[in-house]
């Protein structure tokens, strides 16, 4: 029969091992956000980015809605990461959060900015 300190050593083993794991899985996903390549606009996603910022700023379903039908009649040959990018924040803004979809539109937008 172990004994109660053997039972303590591998339950304190067991959550180290555990938090140590969790450390490193938060690590490799932190440098892979933060290593991902910047998504590049066409001028014409630029323009939708603007617009679309000023939209959740404004808290504006009306303009969220004009801004998702551009998005809709622009080339279908121009889906990628960018227009990927668009759609998220718009899903963000349907699902009231605003503030999140504002961010989000302000980080695309400063990711064009040449440095």
């Amino acid at each position: 029969m172990p004994s109660q300190n053997a039972q303590s050593d591998s339950k304190v083993n067991g959550r180290v091992i555990g938090i140590g794991t969790l450390v490193l899985v938060v690590a490799v996903l932190g440098l892979w956000w933060w290593m991902r390549p910047p998504v590049k606009l066409n001028e014409n996603h630029y323009d939708i980015t603007i617009a679309l910022y000023r939209a959740c700023n404004q808290r504006s379903a009306e303009s969220l809605a004009r801004i998702e039908s551009l998005l809709a009649e622009s080339d279908a040959s121009m889906d990628g990461p960018a227009r990927q990018a668009i759609v998220s924040i718009i899903a963000d803004a349907k699902q009231d959060r605003w503030q999140d979809a504002s961010r989000d539109c302000r980080t695309l937008l400063e990711q064009q900015v040449q440095r």
